[in-house]
């Protein structure tokens, strides 16, 4: 019993630690075509800066040769950003290369967006899957997925003193009538 809660603690922290963290917002241009626009976050898991990382991008939900990238001048000085192709077992991926000193940690940059041709039938577009690299080594650091940096805002719930309040009369008034 012990052994498989400390093997579950163990499991539940280490998912949570990525290095990276990427926001996106997502924009319906037309009815097939979108926009990502990401946020980068170092979260400082990892104890050095984040000098490579991609997005990956699963070929049976993206047309892979719609995605085009967009950046800002800012982002073209500090990384070098291309499109690697997919191939067998390995999705196409939006890569990140630091030409300086990269994302160190609690920093953050905007101004990247990709324009797609989604091929998801029934679902919009969500979460992707991203990797970070050593840039020296090309060793894997982590992974994790992209998370929206907007939710949806939610239904309104009927107030629960509402609901209650019905129950609580039905109960009452049934018991008042047996006695």
């Amino acid at each position: 019993m012990i052994r498989s809660l400390l093997v579950t603690l163990c499991f539940f922290f280490s998912v949570h630690s990525h290095a990276l963290i990427i926001q996106y917002d997502l924009t319906q241009l037309s009815a097939t075509q979108y926009q990502y626009n990401y946020t980068f976050i170092n979260d400082g898991s990892i104890s050095s800066n984040i000098e490579l990382f991609s997005i990956n991008f699963e070929p049976t939900l993206f047309n892979e040769g719609s995605l085009r990238p967009n950046m800002s001048v800012s982002v073209l000085a500090e990384w070098d950003v291309q499109i690697l192709s997919s191939g067998p077992f390995i999705p196409a991926a939006l890569d990140f290369f630091a030409i300086g000193n990269g994302l160190a940690t609690g920093e953050s940059f905007t101004g990247v967006s990709i324009d797609f041709e989604w091929l998801g039938i029934g679902s919009l577009p969500s979460a992707q899957v991203f990797d970070v690299f050593d840039a020296a080594t090309y060793d894997f650091l982590g992974s994790g997925n992209t998370l929206a940096s907007t939710r949806p805002n939610p239904v309104p719930a009927p107030m629960t003193l509402l609901l209650l309040l019905p129950g609580l009369y039905y109960c009452f008034r049934r018991r008042s009538t047996r006695q």
